[in-house]
């Protein structure tokens, strides 16, 4: 009788890792995006023809892993992903920017990403956007644009003299 519990809970235990993905260090963008996992909400003025050029530009100056793409069910909606780490091949050790084009032409970006990420590495994704010219590392980066949070002002606007972006 105490066997058959054994396999019994054996089996649970399998069935639980194997839909969870549970040991592989595995999550589906499904899960990811997510409330849990949303590190950052901000509002972008451009739309996704401007930041597809950047990140397009960027990736030709710069290299690295930062990929963009169109939701191919919704042309509303796309994301910028980056690897934490050059070479990283699951969600899980990367940066995805879900974007979705308001009416204005504006573009509501979210941030997720299962690991809570630095500041340094929020601005980053952020910087592939709007400073594509300058590459991590590279000396001059430290004028990158470091973007606010959309917070909005008693106008109810956005604060600063463009919409979420503030230069240092």
């Amino acid at each position: 009788m105490m066997k058959r519990w054994m396999g019994v809970l054996a089996c649970l235990a399998t069935v639980g890792c194997a839909s969870t993905g549970a040991g592989s260090g595995s999550i589906g963008l499904s899960q990811l995006e997510r409330e849990t996992y949303q590190r950052e909400s901000r509002r972008l003025p451009m739309d996704f023809v401007k930041i597809q050029r950047a990140v397009f530009r960027h990736q030709a100056l710069c290299g690295g892993d930062v990929k963009f793409a169109v939701d191919g069910s919704n042309a509303t909606y796309a994301r910028i992903t980056k690897a934490y780490k050059p070479g990283a091949e699951n969600l899980s050790a990367t940066l995805v920017l879900g974007l979705q084009m308001m009416q204005d032409l504006t573009t509501k970006a979210d941030l997720f990403s299962y690991y809570t990420p630095s500041k340094a590495q929020i601005n980053s994704i952020y910087n592939v956007i709007l400073r594509p010219d300058l590459c991590p590392g590279q000396e001059g980066n430290e004028d990158w644009i470091e973007i606010e949070s959309e917070e909005e002002d008693s106008d109810g606007g956005l604060e600063g003299s463009e919409p979420g972006i503030r230069i240092l």
